[in-house]
């Protein structure tokens, strides 16, 4: 528990700014945008505690930005790889694992590319977690390439819940599941859990007598 507390602090230092300014920022691949710490640890908890995801899949955060989540999930006992194509937020990610004292793997490049991940493949992650960022062309390739079983679990708040090939299991703000981990922000975030389901085989046609 001290690790996580630790954690938590560590990040709300880093999202300080005395001048109130956003450390958002726009990226070749995307929009980055910091997860709030707390949402981390209760969203990640909650969906281990459910059974949603297991500490036996390898988890991959699909543009991990500065590397808090990717962080968190190695902090739960996830086996946590990060993907960033920004080369200043892999090294800023690098540098917090440091500080944290845990060593996620970080990989630099596009997770829609194979070669990001070589010798690996992007089909050994059993998770993938999405904030919510390209997160159509990540639910492609994960119904496309990945194993069945496959879960992709995206966070922040969505309009339209279809992802072809993926099937929509549940969705859970933090306050639907006690956690351990408090206070909880006003702010309340949203997790949704999709699963690659075995591809529908068509019927045989009626025999006739």
């Amino acid at each position: 528990m001290i690790e996580l507390e630790r954690y938590v602090q560590y990040f709300r230092d880093v999202d300080f700014t005395p001048s109130g300014t956003s450390i958002c920022r726009s990226t070749d691949r995307g929009v980055y945008l910091p997860s709030n710490p707390v949402h981390i640890l209760i969203g990640l908890s909650c969906l281990l505690e459910a059974g949603a995801i297991s500490k036996s899949d390898k988890f991959l955060d699909a543009g991990s930005g500065d590397g808090r989540v990717t962080i968190g999930a190695s902090l739960l006992g996830l086996d946590a790889t990060g993907v960033e194509y920004d080369p200043h937020l892999i090294a800023l990610a690098r540098y917090h694992a440091t500080q944290i004292n845990v060593n996620p793997t970080f990989l630099q490049g596009d997770f829609t590319s194979d070669e990001t991940f070589y010798p690996g493949n992007f089909t050994d992650f059993g998770v993938v977690y999405n904030f919510i960022n390209n997160e159509r062309d990540i639910a492609a390739k994960i119904a496309n390439e990945s194993p069945v079983g496959t879960k992709f679990v995206l966070y922040g708040h969505m309009d339209d819940k279809t992802l072809p090939g993926l099937d929509y299991q549940f969705g859970f703000k933090h306050h639907d599941f006690k956690t351990p981990v408090n206070p909880i922000s006003p702010r309340i975030g949203i997790f949704h859990i999709y699963r690659k389901l075995p591809a529908k085989r068509a019927l045989a046609p009626a025999a006739r007598l």
